[in-house]
């Protein structure tokens, strides 16, 4: 369907915060003139009606296609392969965020699946549907009623705050310090009926391998990051900046390695912190994903050191440009040792990344790229040119 020649689409979401950074990208693609938005819905039955695998999904209708954008970081579509290839039937495109092909190697509507750059952190645009406040969206009560007038209150400045363009930067400098600031998982392991509360299919057998496998890989990542902010601290003294966010979690396992720098103590103040002389330091998320903080170094065009980046990006990202990797303690002082006293590699990663994130992860490229691989035809669509994002 079209209105004056411009392809018109249809959105159904799960109200989630990482949905906003794709909303946001069909929102500048609106304001364009490239599309037109007819509709957005917010629903969160996607995995009770059994849709799909879970409920991290936006469909969008468009063209007489049904394009699902998944982003979901765990592995939900592998707890039943063979009925996610059933569910990929229903669907036109298929993309998805912290894509690894070897995984669905097997499914016969693999050719529909497609890599969706991993990384995206909430934030917004003006005239981002995400943001938009409707009554029956809080719940029926008196804290729910305070909390819908506050945000229409400050709806405004939450979008002014919010606009992803915030992090962009893109200066230089002649010596830098080492950021390092992450969450723990902690708690307690899933039960087998917890898990088959939100996944009835599996037997209890199945639920109970489930959530071992889950609490064994959230314990390595919280090792991991202990570790990481040990070492760095140890190692690098007043050049190392950051630490573990507060919680009770943290302030049981390793109260010293609990954040007390003013710069990190808050999202706003954190963000100010990555526009300035700093190196950031990525760990693993859950099921070996990239992060929200990653994202958000690629926003800043700061250099990076991390675990290898083992999911499809595009632009030809590549560790030893895009970021230095580490696989232990060693090889990562090893590396914040290097760039420390090499500046100009410093400098040469932070235009990479810089250049990255404007012409592959900002939220109008990435949306971009999907629809111009869905509509090789559509001529307004393909006519639509990838361009450098501006503060």
């Amino acid at each position: 369907m079209k209105g004056n020649g411009v392809p018109v689409c249809s959105i159904r979401y799960c109200h989630r915060e990482p949905a906003s950074w794709f909303l946001a990208g069909f929102a500048l693609l609106e304001q364009e003139g490239v599309l037109r938005i007819d509709g957005v819905e917010r629903y969160d039955s996607f995995l009770k009606d059994d849709l799909y695998a879970h409920n991290s999904i936006i469909e969008v209708r468009m063209h007489d296609k049904l394009i699902v954008f998944d982003y979901e970081t765990g592995m939900q579509s592998q707890l039943r392969l063979e009925h996610f290839d059933e569910q990929l039937q229903n669907v036109s495109e298929y993309f998805k965020t912290n894509f690894r092909p070897d995984d669905f190697c097997m499914l016969a509507n693999r050719d529909k699946l497609h890599p969706f750059v991993p990384g995206a952190f909430f934030a917004t645009v003006p005239g981002n549907p995400y943001d938009r406040v409707r009554l029956r969206d809080f719940p029926m009560t008196g804290q729910g009623m305070r909390d819908y007038l506050y945000y229409v209150k400050h709806r405004a400045e939450h979008v002014r705050e919010m606009d992803y363009r915030n992090m962009l930067f893109d200066e230089h400098f002649s010596s830098y310090r080492i950021l390092f600031w992450a969450r723990l998982f902690g708690g307690r392991p899933s039960t087998a009926e917890e898990i088959r509360q939100t996944y009835p299919f599996l037997t209890t057998e199945q639920a109970e391998k489930v959530a071992q496998r889950n609490f064994r890989m959230l314990q390595e990542c919280d090792a991991e990051r202990i570790e990481t902010c040990a070492t760095l601290k140890k190692e690098f003294g007043d050049r190392f900046i950051g630490g573990l966010r507060d919680d009770a979690y943290a302030r049981r396992v390793c109260p010293s390695l609990i954040a007390q720098d003013d710069c990190v103590r808050s999202r706003g103040a954190y963000h100010a912190t990555m526009r300035s002389n700093v190196i950031g330091i990525a760990t693993r998320g859950h099921h070996e994903c990239v992060e929200a903080k990653f994202g958000e170094m690629l926003a800043a065009g700061r250099a990076i050191i991390s675990p290898p980046v083992t999911c499809v990006m595009p632009g030809g990202f590549s560790e030893g440009k895009n970021y230095a990797g580490f696989t232990d303690m060693d090889t990562l002082c090893t590396e914040v040792e290097r760039l420390l006293r090499d500046t100009q590699a410093v400098n040469a990663m932070e235009e990479e990344n810089a250049r990255f994130f404007r012409e592959y992860m900002a939220p109008r490229e990435c949306v971009l790229e999907a629809l111009q691989t869905v509509f090789p035809n559509d001529s307004r669509i393909q006519s639509a040119k990838r361009k450098a994002v501006n503060k």
